[in-house]
């Protein structure tokens, strides 16, 4: 190509070439200057949609007209061969990468340099452009000292093409791996986001330019690897060396904005380059205030050493104000509207993140606390014995590395709200990796090393049911970490397990007849005719299958290598009490195998039950003891199954080989009552077969939540003004019981005047648990889009919740009738106090509830029919029986207002088909007033701006829009 024309441009030599293209020195014979030419080879282009997207991207590139980001100056296409090419500005000197090959930089040109690197890359990002692909290579340094950023915009598509081996040549981008799911980036430089091939946006950037800035001051890789895999392994759990453990001079401020760069959290992270460059910038202000200072003071020889105290302490305390002071100002100004975003969208682990670093910048601040007390909840973990180390992690993050909680036992310890991973270790004692759901853990026994049962988990025992099957009472046992795999199988079949008659303990029946021992192992036979699982051939399993879950065995197979190996199926009970399929939410099910594309190896999944077990969601179906009529449960669903079938339990003919299902074992060191391997015949209330009560009975049940009137005695204990959002007044009115009153938070708008719309909110089971309501954590999220519409908001602390609670005591059902009716009158109550208020609507209420709130809200909008609208938010009907007179099933028929029901699709505590569907059909309304919303999601809306669409929408059709101020008024009148 020497010599030869691309365009108008003369081609003088070859700098570089790749596998997509070359990267020629050009003359561009119109305007008589060089450039670098860049041209893509034909094939690459041949795809027209890859092409497209090249060409927009490099365009969107030459609109950057910056003095740190190479130009641009053409895209074309070659009219003889054909070929798209990039003329760009020829960079003379040397890249980053040769410089540092030379040693780490002087802190001030490090500085300087990634200033202006984050400069280039502010005004990229303004534009709406991510580079993708910042290294060492990809920056070049001028002849006169300044950074200049290459291949801006084509990262993602730019093949790897080779640098010149002269310093003042152009270099090239090594550029990504490209491609559907592909993971984009340089090995080294990637972000750990880039590493999981997940999208990425301008923090990508930013933690790219982390890793440059840190490089420039060390002289060392911050990640490093022998291989791509170990390099991408770094990327996503390792933390670099501390930049001051190796260059102690370097200023603790810039520790801190590289490290700020470097967090795995994208969330924790500057939200692009401008707010980097500033935090660089003011690190560069208060070294050059700090050396300016000293020289001057020095040059005054009488007075150099008692002024050079002084100054060093005036000095001293003037940069320890001037870095507190920044660090407020951007803690205000970036990192608290960011908290407030992330608490509001409910992505709780990283906003519990982001408070524990605002909170020693913003000491005090009741927003920031409010804050905390949302996206963290206080939890008490008792640890036997006590002295052990606890670290945690966000449960859909089992990469992420862990967080140091503290030594147990362990009380009011602070955690993010949502599901977590527990990791507990102590000397002497088995490592433990727990998950927990609820507010309340159980007390967590460690085992000693040596007393462990390999491949087993330990599960604590105690009362259990599940949904409305009968208690039990279970001691501890063990249960398998994992289901069955082919390799333990198939050590059952080579030592004679289908010969051996004193494994087979249970009668064969089929079809009402027993068979005999020949009979029955006639029809366990592999697709060859040999002794083994249905899958299998010539009594061996697959190749390549050792360790994939055993399939295709029947119920009397999975109890015969239970006993052969000294262990037993689990029971019904033993498997759900380890699955924790009605404590846990969904999450779980987006970490294991319901691919539909067939059973995966043992634990290649990171569905974590909550005793450390795996694979119990999924996989396959598994076997376990207990009967249902002439059935057996198999549990847990399979990899061909819907996610919801973790928790919706079925059952088989114990003869059935289907190849989905297998089995996992339990060891009981002490024996289960009798009462545990009992058949179950239903574990949910079939709804189908009752009817509610009719009309005169129900006014019977009505009456009971009906309450005396009398004064409220209503008082405004303190007012908040703090949030820019709503004023928030704590105010309290007379219970209609026992002489108690009922605080509450009303919440105002700012953005309307009044009268206001007002919805009472029910919040979920949480306050139960809580002995403060300064512990309203999440509430903001659940209903502060409901105030920020221009709605008001009355949230009430009901009996039996923070300070209300009784004390310690018999609870039985009774009790809990008592609270229901207890809570209907609250209600009551609470419509009382704003029907007295002359700034709310009375002609419009609204009830929202969330989860228990929702669960009880038909009970409380039946009994007190002053609401125009009802909002339920992961209610259903109840899986076991309830008391008639506090019962949803019997109040659902009788509830008048519109309602809206938003639910999961997967929520194990309300499930579709059992206790939504039957819930919503309930209701006696046109279906203009009714709708029922599902969302792809379990108990826990996963998306709130979901359930604020809906939400909103319902209330604006039933209570109609919101009015401003000047929609009330007419112009020039008093409101």
């Amino acid at each position: 190509m020497i010599g030869r024309t691309i365009s108008h441009y003369e081609v003088l030599k070859t700098l570089g070439e790749g596998g997509m293209g070359v990267l020629y020195r050009a003359r561009d014979t119109r305007l008589q200057r060089v450039v670098a030419l860049k041209r893509l080879k034909p094939e690459v282009g041949g795809d027209p949609d890859h092409r497209r997207r090249f060409l927009q991207e490099a365009r969107s590139a030459s609109s950057l007209n910056h003095p740190h980001i190479v130009t641009i100056y053409e895209v074309g296409r070659d009219p003889d061969s054909g070929a798209d090419f990039i003329a760009m500005e020829l960079v003379e000197g040397e890249s980053l990468h040769a410089r540092l090959a030379r040693g780490p930089l002087a802190v001030e040109e490090a500085l300087r340099l990634a200033t202006e690197i984050a400069s280039g890359l502010a005004a990229a990002h303004a534009a709406g452009i991510v580079h993708r692909d910042i290294k060492p290579s990809n920056v070049m340094i001028t002849p006169d000292g300044h950074a200049k950023i290459l291949d801006f915009g084509l990262a993602k598509l730019t093949a790897p093409l080779a640098d010149s081996e002269a310093s003042s040549a152009q270099t090239l981008s090594e550029g990504p791996r490209t491609g559907t799911g592909a993971i984009l980036g340089t090995p080294a430089y990637m972000s750990p986001e880039q590493a999981h091939g997940r999208a990425v946006d301008a923090r990508t950037d930013v933690f790219a330019l982390g890793l440059l800035l840190y490089e420039m001051l060390t002289g060392q890789r911050a990640v490093r690897g022998e291989t791509t895999a170990a390099v991408i392994s770094a990327v996503l759990r390792d933390d670099p060396v501390p930049i001051r453990r190796l260059r102690p001079e370097v200023d603790r401020d810039v520790e801190t904005v590289v490290d700020r760069c470097l967090v795995k959290d994208p969330d924790a992270r500057h939200p692009n380059a401008a707010p980097l460059l500033r935090d660089i910038e003011a690190c560069r202000e208060r070294r050059a205030a700090r050396r300016l200072s000293l020289l001057t003071l020095l040059r005054r020889p009488a007075f150099a050493v008692p002024l050079a105290v002084l100054l060093a302490a005036l000095v001293g305390f003037a940069v320890v104000t001037t870095r507190r002071l920044s660090r407020e100002r951007r803690a205000r100004q970036e990192t608290l509207p960011e908290l407030v975003r992330l608490a509001d969208e409910g992505r709780f682990v990283a906003a519990f993140r982001l408070a524990q670093q605002i909170r020693p910048e913003l000491p005090g601040d009741p927003l920031v606390e409010k804050l905390w007390n949302e996206v963290s909840i206080p939890v008490r973990l008792d640890i036997e014995p006590d002295g052990a180390e606890v670290a945690f992690k966000a449960y859909d993050e089992p990469d992420a590395p862990w967080e140091r909680l503290g030594v147990s036992p362990l009380v009011d310890a602070r955690v993010p709200l949502g599901s977590l991973r527990w990791r507990v270790v102590k000397d002497g004692y088995e490592p433990r990796e727990l998950t927990f759901f609820g507010l309340s853990p159980p007390a967590i026994p460690l085992i000693p090393k040596g007393e462990s049962v390999p491949d087993m988990t330990h599960v604590p025992g105690g009362r259990y049911e599940y949904r409305a099957t009968r208690t039990v009472e279970l001691p501890d046992y063990w249960l398998d970490r994992h289901e069955v795999s082919n390799r333990e199988f198939q050590r059952f079949v080579d030592q004679g397990g289908y010969e051996r008659p004193e494994y087979w303990t249970q009668p064969f029946v089929k079809g009402g007849r027993a068979l005999s021992f020949e009979e029955a192992m006639a029809g366990f036979r592999d697709t060859t005719g040999r002794p083994g699982p249905s899958t299998w051939e010539l009594g061996r399993y697959p190749e390549g299958q050792a360790d994939v879950p055993v399939a295709g065995v029947s119920w009397y197979e999975a109890a015969a290598y239970a006993e052969y190996a000294g262990r037993s199926l689990p029971t019904f009970h033993h498997w759900f009490r380890a699955a924790g399929a009605w404590e846990v939410f969904s999450d779980i099910l987006g970490l294991s195998n319901f691919s539909g594309k067939g059973p995966a190896p043992v634990g290649s999944h990171a569905g974590l039950s909550p005793w450390g077990s795996y694979d119990m969601a999924g996989n396959v179906r598994e076997w376990v003891w207990t009967a249902a009529g002439t059935r057996r449960y198999v549990l847990g669903g399979a990899w061909n199954d819907p996610a919801y079938a973790f928790a919706d339990p079925d059952a088989s003919d114990p003869f059935d080989r289907s190849p989905n299902l297998g089995f996992r074992c339990a060891l009981y060191r002490s024996p289960p009552p009798e009462d545990a391997f009992a058949p179950i015949e239903t574990v949910f209330r079939d709804y189908s077969k009752e009817t509610p009560v009719d009309d005169a009975i129900f006014d019977v049940y009505r009456r009971l939540h009906s309450y005396d009137g009398g004064p409220l005695e209503a008082r405004v204990e303190s007012t908040d003004d703090g949030d820019e959002r709503w004023r928030v007044e704590t105010v309290s009115y007379a219970a209609a019981y026992g002489g108690e009153r009922i605080p509450a938070r009303l919440l105002l708008p700012r953005s309307v005047a009044p009268p206001y719309q007002a919805v009472l909110y029910f919040p979920s089971s949480a306050p139960l648990s809580l002995r403060s309501s300064r512990e309203r954590f999440g509430e903001s999220g659940h209903y502060g889009f409901i105030v920020r519409s221009g709605r008001a908001v009355l949230v009430p602390v009901f009996k039996e919740m923070y300070e209300r609670r009784s004390p310690p005591g018999a609870q039985g059902e009774s009790f809990w009738r008592d609270v229901r009716i207890q809570w209907s009158k609250d209600i009551g109550r609470s419509l009382d106090y704003l029907e007295e208020r002359p700034d709310i609507d009375a002609s419009r209420l609204a009830y929202h509830g969330l989860s228990l709130g929702a669960g009880i809200g038909p009970i409380m909008a039946a009994a007190n029919p002053r609401f125009r609208a009802v909002v339920l938010v992961a209610g259903g009907l109840s899986s076991g029986p309830r008391p008639p007179e506090v019962d949803t099933f019997n109040f659902a028929p009788h509830v008048t207002a519109p309602v809206l029901m938003i639910n999961g699709r997967y929520d194990f505590l309300a499930p579709l088909e059992t206790s939504q569907k039957p819930l919503f059909r309930l209701f006696p309304l046109p279906e203009d007033q009714k709708r029922h919303y599902v969302f792809e999601g379990g108990h826990v809306p996963p998306r709130w701006q979901e359930v604020a669409r809906e939400t909103l929408d319902w209330l604006d059709r039933h209570l109609g829009p919101v009015q401003t101020a000047s929609a009330r008024a007419p112009a020039g009148e008093p409101e």
